[in-house]
């Protein structure tokens, strides 16, 4: 997509399965009709030890599926990486916001 200087507007990432993270370069996004990179994380991965040179300057919102400690190492790592914007989502109940850049 750089390459093409095809940039999406954000990135949504979700620590946990997420059917969309295999088709979403198919359909547009049902809320403002654009295609949105989807990435699913693996209960196996390590926060720091991934690759997230996709998200270097643009909004990330990350949904946290397995906890706010997770969450928030995740959230560093796109800090690190980069990401212009982050808004992760934190379940639990009552469900948490960590935001960055906004």
């Amino acid at each position: 997509m750089r390459r093409a200087r095809r940039v999406p507007r954000c990135v949504w990432i979700t620590d946990g399965e997420d059917i969309r993270s295999r088709d979403w370069h198919e359909e547009v996004n049902y809320s403002d009709l654009q295609r949105h990179a989807v990435i699913a994380i693996a209960a196996g991965d390590i926060p720091e030890a991934l690759d997230f040179r996709c998200v270097v300057g643009l909004e990330v919102h990350l949904s946290g599926e397995r906890g706010e400690a997770r969450a928030r190492r995740l959230h560093a790592a796109l800090i690190e990486a980069g990401a212009r914007r982050i808004l992760t989502t934190v379940q639990g109940n009552p469900p948490e916001l960590i935001t960055h850049g906004v």
